[in-house]
């Protein structure tokens, strides 16, 4: 196949091309429909309409996985450079109008740095080459403290799930978390102990505990033989290390963390699967910055092409 010379880039060539990216980035069609929450069929028609467009392979999928061709490559890091690119564009037009400087305080939750669709340090990455002045602090929080110190003030901008804000918030959706039902493998057994068996095993559930309870709305429905509460995801994966105790956390999360046993989602527990979206949450009556506005711009620039479609 003759590759095809572009003259100019459009917009759907553009769009197609991150999400071109967003496959390579998850290693295939299936993982980045299942990581960003969107249709297979969704980033199949805009790895086809790329193709066609450029009248090149990009990647071969087959038995053996998903693997990119030489020229794909060639497209993928031309994807990532387009990224990089108009994030810079777009934070410095909005810089040159006026000599951004000031404080900005960011409140993330824990563990967001194992997350890689929240992109925060790309963002801040971007923010620092742009508006060097700008002084930054970065708190990180429980959600619920979070959610108070936007609030009161104490926060320009909180990372955060939607459940624990209310009306009086503002939030930009960024990323999921894909949650799931973890335990750890006792000594001898190929997987956790079977959901349904939690009670006659004599083995506990762990229940969230926030301040607003729609949060916590999935662990409080767990049945085990007792319960125990925990806030922090470090709080509950100590107690899933125990070997006693079952719990949620997100995906991302429980594949960096060293524990004394295989963790592994509980058998049985699929149907308890869910997703938490989190985004960029400012105080709707608090007037945004220049460098707060610039900032929530570089997240939202980053956000997964599903979301985009979906905010669009």
């Amino acid at each position: 196949m003759i590759q095809r010379q572009l003259t100019a880039l459009n917009e759907i060539d553009m769009r197609n091309m991150r999400m071109f990216r967003r496959i390579v980035d998850a290693g295939g069609i299936s993982l980045a429909a299942n990581s960003f929450g969107a249709e297979k069929s969704t980033f199949s028609r805009a790895l086809k309409a790329l193709e066609e467009r450029l009248s090149a392979e990009l990647c071969v999928r087959g038995p053996r996985g998903f693997a990119l061709t030489e020229y794909g490559r060639v497209v993928y890091e031309t994807s990532v450079f387009l990224d990089e690119s108009i994030s810079v564009a777009r934070a410095r037009l909005n810089g040159t109008r006026h000599s951004i400087a000031g404080k900005l305080t960011l409140g993330i939750s824990d563990n967001l740095i194992s997350n890689m669709d929240a992109k925060l340090s790309d963002s801040l990455e971007v923010l620092f080459s742009v508006a060097p002045d700008v002084q930054v602090t970065v708190s990180i929080l429980p959600p619920d403290q979070l959610a108070e110190e936007l609030d009161a003030g104490a926060v320009d901008i909180a990372i955060i799930a939607e459940q624990h804000l209310d009306s009086g918030f503002h939030m930009s959706p960024l990323f999921y978390e894909h949650y799931r039902l973890f335990g750890a493998v006792p000594d001898g057994h190929a997987t956790p102990v079977p959901y349904e068996k939690l009670t006659s095993e004599k083995v506990g559930v762990i229940q969230r505990t926030f301040t607003r309870p729609g949060v916590s709305a999935e662990s409080l429905r767990l049945v085990g033989a007792w319960t125990v509460k925990a806030s922090g995801l470090e709080a509950v994966a100590t107690l899933i290390n125990t070997g006693r105790c079952v719990g949620f956390l997100p995906t991302h999360y429980i594949r960096t963390i060293p524990m004394r046993r295989p963790i592994r989602e509980v058998p049985g527990a699929e149907n308890l699967r869910h997703a938490l979206l989190s985004g960029a949450a400012t105080k709707r009556s608090a007037p945004r910055s220049l460098q707060v506005q610039m900032l929530v711009d570089i997240l939202k620039s980053k956000m997964p092409p599903a979301l985009l479609q979906a905010a669009e």
